[in-house]
């Protein structure tokens, strides 16, 4: 099942090509923070810099697993699949464990490309590995999975521009665009 979920996942150009922006975008913010850590050398500064785009990662991972999940209700192939025993759970779990290879990508790739950072800056306290780890692990593979879920979710329960509304208003209120809107409401709040 996974198999044909992997064909699924890469036939399908509106799921696969933002998932490819994204990996390029994340590899080469990793590779260009390099850059920046020869100027400064700080590997607290780099694990800053490598968690920068986990809102672009929030926002394409919460599209393409609403995309992904939606192809089968679109196709009416759900009600087909859904018929056989145990056919919905092995339908979500197998879309569910392609869609996180992404995450999981993107988390390996950063923890290493930190470990780097890491033991070229000449650190022998191996609490900061254990930070940048926990870090990692919170804000780019957990944070992949809430995305992940939602699309699924929404994908089950909601028609397609439900979704969408809600999909933006949930980025909307993960943003940091959203904090400004508590203070906006006082008296005499000005920018």
């Amino acid at each position: 099942m996974i198999k044909q979920n992997l064909k699924l996942f890469f036939k399908t150009k509106i799921i696969f090509i933002p998932v490819i922006i994204l990996l390029v975008c994340f590899l080469g913010n990793l590779v260009y923070s390099c850059y920046s850590f020869s100027l400064n050398s700080d590997v607290l500064i780099y694990l800053k810099n490598s968690i920068k785009l986990c809102l672009l990662s929030f926002v394409i991972l919460c599209f393409t697993s609403y995309e992904f999940f939606y192809l089968y209700k679109r196709c009416y192939i759900d009600e087909a699949l859904y018929s056989h025993k145990n056919g919905k759970t092995r339908i979500l779990t197998s879309t569910v464990t392609v869609l996180l290879f992404i995450p999981a990508l993107e988390f390996f790739s950063a923890f290493v490309f930190n470990f780097v950072i890491f033991l070229s800056s000449g650190m022998n306290d191996y609490s900061y590995l254990y930070h940048i780890f926990s870090v990692l692990f919170l804000y780019v593979f957990l944070g992949g999975i809430i995305p992940i879920l939602l699309g699924v979710f929404f994908a089950q329960k909601t028609k397609r521009i439900v979704s969408y509304a809600l999909m933006a208003l949930i980025i909307f209120l993960v943003s940091s665009t959203s904090d400004f809107i508590p203070g906006g409401f006082k008296p005499g709040y000005q920018n």
